[in-house]
């Protein structure tokens, strides 16, 4: 039986990993090892995971802009139309 993760499982292990790399530094996990004995340690927490929720709601806004811009057309197309739209309307 083969117990292997599937290659998509494993590039998003890879990609996980780099991101988390690049975002949890040293004192966020110090922090987390000292998780509810220190007020310093709740606010270093409480700082990163607002830049990961702010990240993530970025993250969100870009995927839906993309896909409105895939049903829209171009960003620039549709800035265009909109324009021409409001022109018309005044």
């Amino acid at each position: 039986m083969d117990f292997s993760y599937p290659q998509e499982a494993e590039q998003f292990r890879k990609e996980l990993r780099s991101w988390l790399s690049e975002r949890l530094s040293d004192d966020v996990i110090d922090a987390g090892t000292r998780r509810g004995s220190d007020d310093a340690a709740f606010e270093t927490l409480r700082s990163w995971n607002a830049t990961i929720a702010w990240e993530h709601d970025a993250h969100l806004y870009l995927k839906r802009l993309l896909s409105v811009s895939r049903f829209l057309g171009s960003a620039r197309s549709y800035q265009d139309r909109l324009v021409r739209e409001m022109a018309s309307t005044t």
